[in-house]
């Protein structure tokens, strides 16, 4: 693990580009990137598991991290796949009990680790404007909970894909393209491979997609948009 100040990174202020900080003053993210620390991870690499205690608040440099969680039965279904300047494992980070996720690496990465002791004692001097920033953020991921439980629950196969496309799309480093296979989105859902890919192959004879191997790219947003208020499964 390298300190920040140590890495080639440096002159490259990460954190003025995480929307968590952007209220924060030039001088406190400083100081913060030298408390701080940048861990390579190979692909596959497990960043940490269930029950690690918690002390860094991660941030996505380079690659593509995988969260996951535990289900009673043993298999672990995937909750989101991140990428450049993502934040994750902010929920032990600030409540102080263990993770309660998994992160692995889905590509080779770097991370920015940010020691709970530094950022403590220096979001006691932050404006009110920064202390908003993080209560926002923490009640954005809380709003995305609850939507992906509600859908889960009421939303039939189709609307639930449809939802989950629209969302990805617009958070991918390529707008309208999302890097995920037939597996990844299946295992998101909780859905079969099979089913995802009579549906995936349904929208894309609507030319609402493109289906590639590990790529789908969204050609017509109101297509899938239109499924997400229709039911009907045929």
């Amino acid at each position: 693990m390298l300190p920040y100040k140590n890495c080639e990174i440096e002159s490259d202020n990460i954190l003025t580009r995480v929307t968590l900080f952007k209220n924060w003053p030039d001088h406190e993210l400083h100081d913060l990137c030298l408390r701080s620390f940048v861990e390579n991870y190979s692909a596959s690499q497990i960043i940490y598991e269930e029950g690690d205690i918690s002390r860094f608040l991660c941030i996505v440099i380079s690659g593509r991290i995988e969260i996951s969680y535990l289900r009673e039965n043993g298999e672990h279904v995937l909750f989101s796949i991140l990428d450049e300047m993502d934040i994750f494992g902010e929920i032990g980070f600030f409540d102080g009990r263990p993770r309660n996720e998994m992160a692995i690496a889905k590509s080779d990465c770097r991370i920015l680790l940010i020691p709970k002791t530094a950022l403590i004692e220096i979001i006691k001097n932050i404006s009110f404007e920064a202390w908003l920033d993080i209560v926002q953020y923490l009640c954005l991921k809380q709003r995305k909970m609850a939507k992906d439980i509600t859908e889960n629950s009421i939303f039939s196969s189709k609307q639930r894909l449809a939802s989950k496309l629209l969302e990805l799309s617009g958070k991918s480093s390529q707008p309208g393209k999302i890097f995920l296979t037939k597996e990844d989105l299946a295992s998101m859902l909780g859905l079969s491979r099979v089913t995802i890919g009579k549906l995936l192959m349904n929208f894309e004879k609507e030319k609402a997609i493109i289906n590639k191997r590990s790529c789908v790219e969204i050609t017509d947003k109101k297509i899938l948009a239109a499924h997400m208020e229709n039911d009907n499964e045929n």
